[in-house]
């Protein structure tokens, strides 16, 4: 039954949605976003560009070219229905995680209908982006990893760390450094299953490892240098103030680099006396264009001006203006995550998010929105639920909800939600409220046992101090009972 009530829930927002307030499945991300490789590519140089992926990872871009496959007119309806069956999914996963972790009926149903009807996860659903493929990964990785606590079997290991791969194969920053992350939770929280657990990892670790080594020997580079030097330069540099970037400029350690957008044209950065050299490989992802004259982010070009001057730039900026990247890692574990998911810079101009405006505005005024940009709820319960999933995975117990598998699931979705707020916070520059998004499901998770324990407690509580009050009216009214006692 709660299971249909959240199903329910979320269809009826969903005609709301999209037939109310005229939300739209948004494609437009495969056309300029740099996580995409270009879809000429896509089309004539399909399983070759896939290889040479050098700093993204290559699932968006399979599922973009499967799709152009299968409808040539490009009108993504297959995306916009697995997208939308992976929200189905989140929306029952969550709800059946909530129960199995020994959160009351109502409390699961209240707590995951809000999260699937609420206007950032229709928005990211309608999205033609990672950030929803990986927040429903990362929700059926803690969903597998609540069958194999159940019965450990070999089998249900293996799909826990597939789908720990497939992550992994959506969004570059979960690596193998994640994956050993959730490899060593098992490890510890289930000591009779790991010798299961070390087996049923070694294929998913085998192949991100393999995809890593593979952007080494094919680049000369580690995977995601071309963006990594930038971000940490632009980071750095977002983050001082006037006088200290008059300063860096005058001293002359900095490159050009720093007065250009982050992956300006190449074209650009020559013009502003940069020395940009693309290699011919033969392959045309590495070119710095493609045939129909379209900007290629993958080419070799931006990686050469990562290792040039970009790298030398970012630790330049870092060691002469320490103060200034910490500023801009504290703005980031502060107000940037507890903003809300919409406000980031890419949304700016979407026609959905435009649309709906009127719900964001409630939601918004309804979370203490501050003139920061942040939430005042997201502020306060963030650090509770990691405080909370802390002090409960390593001994608090409530009589009720403390079992193992909550124990499980509250250091999965501890580790994950630390793991991608701390990497962004210390490399990426902005959107970090996007970055929260992929783990908000993971969230709603800790607050739910949160208030199912907050709850029991209460309970357990009260009927104490009942009994306490029925023992002390009995009392009271036993002396008058015995006087009346015939001699």
């Amino acid at each position: 039954m709660p299971h249909a009530l959240v199903f329910a829930a979320f269809a009826a927002s969903r005609l709301f949605y999209r037939y109310v307030l005229d939300v739209s499945f948004d494609s437009r991300g495969p056309s300029y976003f740099i996580q995409y490789v270009p879809a000429t590519l896509l089309r004539d140089h399909f399983w070759q560009s896939l290889f040479h992926l050098h700093h993204q990872a290559p699932l968006p871009s399979f599922l973009v070219g499967l799709d152009a496959f299968l409808e040539p007119s490009r009108h993504f309806v297959a995306l916009d229905v697995l997208f939308l069956g992976l929200g189905a999914y989140v929306a029952v996963a969550l709800t059946d995680i909530a129960l199995r972790l020994g959160v009351r009926s109502w409390v699961a149903v209240i707590a995951t209908t809000l999260f699937v009807v609420q206007p950032s996860t229709v928005i990211y659903e309608a999205w033609l982006f990672y950030p929803h493929l990986v927040a429903s990964l990362l929700v059926m990785s803690l969903h597998a990893l609540l069958g194999y606590v159940r019965k450990p079997t070999f089998a249900r290991g293996s799909w826990f760390f597939a789908v720990l791969g497939l992550v992994a194969f959506t969004r570059s920053t979960y690596g193998l450094v994640f994956i050993g992350a959730m490899l060593v939770v098992s490890l510890v929280l289930l000591p009779k299953a790991r010798k299961t657990s070390l087996v049923a990892s070694l294929l998913p670790m085998a192949l991100v490892g393999a995809l890593s080594i593979k952007t080494k020997l094919d680049t000369g580079a580690s995977a995601g240098d071309a963006l990594l030097w930038p971000n940490l330069t632009f980071k750095t540099w977002y983050s001082m103030n006037a006088i200290e970037r008059s300063q860096a400029n005058a001293a002359g350690h900095l490159s050009p680099l720093v007065t250009l957008e982050p992956m300006a044209p190449l074209d650009q950065m020559r013009a502003h006396g940069l020395v940009v050299t693309t290699p011919v490989r033969g392959v045309p992802l590495f070119d710095e264009r493609v045939i129909d004259g379209q900007i290629n982010y993958h080419s070799l070009g931006y990686l050469r001006i990562a290792e040039q001057y970009a790298k030398r730039d970012a630790i330049h900026l870092m060691r002469r203006y320490r103060s200034a990247y910490v500023r801009s890692v504290v703005y980031a574990l502060t107000t940037g995550t507890a903003q809300s998911s919409l406000d980031d810079m890419v949304l700016g101009d979407s026609n959905n998010r435009k649309r709906i405006a009127p719900v964001e505005a409630l939601v918004s005024r309804i979370g203490g929105h501050r003139k920061d940009g942040s939430l005042i709820a997201l502020r306060v319960l963030e650090p509770f639920a990691w405080a909370f999933a802390l002090v409960f995975v390593i001994g608090l117990r409530d009589p009720r909800a403390s079992t193992l598998s909550a124990r499980v699931a509250l250091a999965f979705a501890g580790t994950a939600i630390a793991y991608t707020t701390l990497v962004t916070a210390l490399v990426s520059y902005g959107d970090f409220s996007r970055y929260r998004f992929e783990v908000d499901g993971l969230y709603l998770v800790v607050w739910a046992v949160a208030a199912e324990t907050i709850f029991s407690v209460a309970a357990e509580a009260f009927r104490r101090a009942s009994g306490r009050m029925k023992r002390l009216r009995a009392g009271a009214y036993e002396p008058q009972a015995r006087t009346n006692v015939a001699p």
